[in-house]
């Protein structure tokens, strides 16, 4: 459960913690994704958060990044969520896009059952307006091919990129 998870990881947080502390190092870069973390509750982000801040020793210039996706960023409670990591000092979002061509997206079962067409372009605008430093655009090269060929998508990937400008692409 998702309860059971996160006890673990914050008795995790806390070893690594004392750990850190007897060796007298400062954790220089929290990177907190491998999934979609944005989308859990927004208490359960503020625990985390929380535990976090309270039990690892942070540099003050720490990095700190967090994985979302195009419906994690879309839902009502984001601008609730934003407000919470910008609170902890979040530096970077990195977006898992994959690709903005919506048929690619659908034959690749990457989509919601609420998605909607430009969902991608939406959450990338939102992110990029969210007064976080860098904004990271995750894409994936090759996916397989159902609707527009190769080339085609990835003319429209980069144009879309070009258009929305984030600090940052990954492919």
């Amino acid at each position: 459960t998702l309860s059971s998870y996160f006890g673990a990881l914050f008795k995790k947080i806390c070893f690594w913690g004392n750990l850190f502390r007897q060796k007298n190092t400062t954790v220089q870069s929290i990177y907190i994704g491998g999934w979609t973390p944005f989308s859990i509750p927004a208490e359960t982000l503020a625990a985390l958060l929380q535990t976090i801040s309270r039990e690892l020793p942070l540099a003050s210039d720490l990095t700190f990044s967090l994985e979302t996706s195009p419906a994690a960023t879309l839902r009502p409670d984001a601008g609730e969520k934003l407000d919470l990591l910008k609170k902890y000092g979040l530096t970077r979002f990195s977006i898992g896009i994959q690709t903005f061509d919506s048929e690619t997206l659908r034959d690749t079962a990457r989509v919601t059952p609420h998605s909607q067409t430009g969902d991608e372009e939406k959450a990338v605008a939102w992110l990029m307006q969210s007064g976080i430093s860098e904004i990271n655009v995750d894409m994936i090269q090759d996916l397989p091919l159902q609707s527009n060929s190769f080339l085609e998508r990835l003319e429209y990937d980069l144009q879309k990129i070009a258009e929305l400008k984030p600090q940052h692409v990954t492919w």
